[in-house]
């Protein structure tokens, strides 16, 4: 129950008090984004997800832009493949 209340705390500060919470990242559709708002915010640090990403030829094209992406449709490949036990 505590942690119930704890994670309701958390969702409820990040609307609340905006000034004090900083997301692990933001995402951008990559059909539909602002280049200039994407550079300003990985200059403060943001760290910046593109989705969806179909192919891996975009993966290509906007590599500099963005720094992961959330894929439909293919595969990504990998050096290491995380599963349920990892810690991350």
């Amino acid at each position: 129950m505590l942690e119930i209340i704890s994670n309701l705390v958390k969702t409820i500060s990040n609307f609340i008090l905006p000034g004090f919470a900083k997301p692990d990242f933001i995402s951008f559709d990559v059909y539909n984004y602002d280049e200039e708002k994407i550079k300003k915010l990985k200059a403060k640090g943001y760290k910046i997800i593109g989705w969806p990403l179909k192919n891996a030829e975009e993966k290509k094209a906007l590599s500099k832009l963005f720094d992961n992406y959330i894929v439909e449709g293919f595969a990504i490949n990998k050096k290491r493949v995380l599963s349920n036990e990892d810690n991350y």
